[in-house]
Formats: structure tokens, sequence, C-alpha cells
């Protein structure tokens, strides 16, 4: 299946991405007329697609992959929302639709609802009932992804994001699963090459599933000039004050909304600014993303890590 680029001419990535487009019902369509197998879940109010493959798909000797990318976007009428987050929708597409013939992958997909509800309170976001969701099912067992603005840049990049501050504030088990599963994708981003950092990012469904107990990965894409920029502000930072604490705090303000001026934060990059807006067009997307992407989420499902 082609996606962006390659498969533009064939209108879909233009009609998910439409100001009236239903985005949960495109979805469920776009997999279903490929094949996928997969149910809408309804928890308290949220909408979440659930992507899961037949029994040979699934060995009880590894562990299970769950990859999330949300479908929602902010904004709507106002952003077209090809980088937030259809981008990585379309990429998980692909890849369930690759996996369809593929024996003891482990991998399940979600695409979640109302991740960007979080704005108003974690306990807001759909990944927090979705996280109770998968506790109440005792299906904590796996390797949790989460994938957003993954469609612009050459350079990936693996969130630290919760992983040395609020992580002190958690139980021991769950920081030793969290930093395990960071472990895992940084291990995972060297196979892609040299085009990965690992830097503070604002939060996704990544928030959500924290709050409820589940430890999740956040990946997302950035221009390499950026990714750089923001690395510089680190080091900057951790020269003067022996720490990076002012510069996550400033990125958490960002993206909670409560900084009204990011671009006063010259560290933040352009692509997280153009978040929510009319420039998270089509037309700022990379080919260099989606192929890096591509390689990162082979490279994932192809991982067998015993149980």
């Amino acid at each position: 299946m082609n996606i962006f680029p390659g498969g533009k001419e064939s209108g879909l990535f233009e009609a998910f991405t439409a100001p009236d487009a239903d985005r949960l019902s495109f979805l469920e369509r776009l997999l279903k007329a490929n094949s996928v197998p997969c149910s809408v879940v309804n928890l308290r109010g949220r909408s979440h697609i659930i992507v899961r493959f037949g029994k040979t798909a699934y060995n009880p000797f590894f562990k299970m992959k769950t990859l999330i990318a949300h479908y929602d976007r902010d904004g709507v009428g106002l952003s077209p929302g090809a980088n937030d987050n259809s981008a990585a929708c379309f990429m998980l597409v692909d890849l369930a639709v690759k996996l369809l013939p593929v024996k003891d992958h482990n991998v399940r997909i979600i695409f979640s609802g109302a991740e960007e509800a979080g704005r108003n309170g974690v306990a807001s976001q759909g990944a927090f009932t979705l996280g109770l969701g998968l506790r109440k099912l005792k299906l904590t067992d796996s390797d949790v992804f989460v994938f957003d603005a993954c469609g612009r840049g050459d350079t990936l990049i693996v969130s630290t994001s919760g992983l040395y501050t609020e992580g002190k504030k958690l139980p021991g088990n769950f920081i030793k699963k969290r930093e395990e599963l960071f472990q895992r994708a940084t291990d995972l981003a060297k196979k892609n090459g040299s085009g990965w950092l690992s830097l503070p990012t604002p939060y996704s469904d990544n928030a959500g599933l924290t709050a409820a107990g589940i430890p999740a990965q956040l990946i997302t894409v950035l221009p390499h000039s950026e990714a750089e920029k923001l690395l510089e502000a680190l080091k900057d930072s951790r020269a003067r004050n022996g720490d990076i604490s002012s510069i996550e705090s400033r990125i958490f303000a960002f993206n909670s909304g409560k900084n009204k001026q990011p671009e006063t934060e010259d560290f933040i990059p352009l692509t997280w600014q153009d978040m929510h807006g009319v420039n998270d067009s089509i037309e700022n997307l990379s080919p260099t993303a989606f192929s890096l992407m591509e390689t990162f989420l082979s490279n994932l499902a192809n991982l067998k890590t015993p149980c």
C-alpha cells in the first residue's frame, strides 16, 4: 500500500485532512478496505480503533508490542492536522497491511481518540481511559510505543519526557519498565543509522498512559536543524544550571498552551509551533520522514523480546 508520497495521487491523505472529515469512520473504512481486522471500542465517551491480527501473529514466548497514534486533531476547520497526527496514522495503516501475512510479530495497533483533550487535564485525554481499560483487562505486559508528529524532518527523536523527572515520583517497578522500554527504543533507533537523537518533547498519548500507570515511549521526527537547536539549548542549560529542567519545563508550558508566545523560546522547533494551525499542511511534510519511519516500524515489528 502506497501512502504519502507515492500514493498522493490517490487523494486518500487529502480526504483524511479535509476540514469535514469523519476521521474515525475514515480510518475504520480504510483498514477494512485493506482486510485489516479492526473494531471500534468506546471507553467513557472516547472512541478508539483496535487492530488485532489473527492467532498466528502472536507468539506467547515474546513480548507484545502496542503501537498507538491518535487520529483526532486540534482546531478542526483550522488545522489540516497533516503532521499532527495524520502522518503517523497512515504509517500505522501501512504497517498493518504489511503485517497481514507475517507470523509471530506480536503487534497490536491502536488509533486513539481525544489526545488533544489532554490540554484540559490528563484525565480528559482518551489515552487515560484507554490505559485504565488495558489495566482492567490485564493487558499491561506490552511494550507501548506512541507515534506523534512523524511526518516532517529527517531526524528520529526518542523522547525523554518523563524519563528522569516525573518518573522519580512513580513506583519503582514502573520506573524500571520505563527505562527498559526507552533502552529498547534507542537500540531500534540506532539500527536506523545516525539520524536520531534523544530529546525532551511535548507530551502525546504517553501522558495519559503514564497517568494510568502504563509506561509508554513517544517517538517523533524533527528536521535536523531544529533538533540541533534544541540540543544546543539543553547543553547550555546543563552547563549553566547543572541540569535541563528549565528547558523541559518551558517545553511543557508550550505543550499545555500556557506559553502564548512560543516564538520567544527560540529553541522550540518550528515543527511543534506549526501544529494546531494552518501550517500543519500536507505541503510541509517530508518524504524523508516517511522513509525514516518505515525503517523504524519495520525494525520494531521484527523485534522479538523474550517474556
